[in-house]
């Protein structure tokens, strides 16, 4: 819910969202990734510059890790879509096309949040 609503508002670090996304391409193992799938969520909504929003994206965001190594572990091909999402998450933002990016984040968002319920 929250980090759509900071896509649309725009990341103003847009480097160290790639070089983000780069080091998660390039993990090794699924806990690898989803370390620095960790770090790409809060740029995202950190960009905006509020602390509130950051704050409850922290704490909502806790209960997904286990749920995506998890399904990073058990669901093949699950790295290779959340690499897709991410990149068009950012070149949404890199674009400006804010309703693009809130869609592909919610998209992405959900998927890993249905995920348990459909399994």
């Amino acid at each position: 819910m929250l980090e759509p609503a900071a896509a649309v508002l725009g990341a103003r670090d847009l480097r160290a969202l790639r070089e983000t996304l780069d080091r998660g391409r390039a993990a090794a193992t699924v806990e690898n990734f989803v370390l620095h799938d960790t770090a790409f969520h809060p740029r995202t909504v950190e960009a905006v510059d509020n602390p509130v929003m950051s704050l409850l994206r922290q704490v909502l965001s806790s209960r997904t890790l286990r749920v995506r190594i998890l399904r990073g572990s058990q669901v093949e091909r699950s790295l290779d879509s959340a690499h897709q999402d991410h990149e068009e998450i950012l070149h949404a933002l890199q674009a400006r096309h804010a309703l693009r990016a809130a869609s592909a984040a919610a998209v992405h968002i959900c998927t890993v949040e249905r995920w348990p319920a459909e399994s």
